[in-house]
């Protein structure tokens, strides 16, 4: 942006603010999730937005995005214990998700 001395005028800039979306990933056995990265992809194509890590409790949040339709990508990383017990989970998306949204629930199944 230039802005020449000679020429005064009125500026105005408009910044967009980032729209979030985040939930929480439940496991279907009813426990706590394992530990999880949640990967936030535009559904048109364009390269990843963001990856963020769930809380303990499983909750997550992605500030920063456009506006936009986005695929969500769940990978649950299970700790020797879980694998021990059989408590390991396959990695599951979630598409046609808007920004904006704070209620997404995302279920991860337990590997059978």
């Amino acid at each position: 942006l230039r802005v020449e001395r000679e020429s005064p005028a009125a500026l105005r800039i408009e910044l967009a603010r980032g729209m979030s979306i985040g939930g929480r990933v439940v496991a279907d056995d009813g426990e706590l999730p394992p530990h999880c990265y949640v990967s936030v992809d535009p559904q048109d194509g364009a390269p990843t937005s963001t990856d963020v890590e769930c809380s303990n409790d499983g909750s997550f949040v992605a500030p920063g995005l456009a506006r936009g339709v986005y695929r969500l990508s769940v990978y649950p990383y299970a700790s020797e214990a879980e694998r021990a017990a059989g408590r390991i989970f396959d990695p599951v998306t979630a598409d046609a998700i808007a920004a904006g949204r704070l209620d997404v629930v995302v279920t991860l199944a337990r590997r059978r």
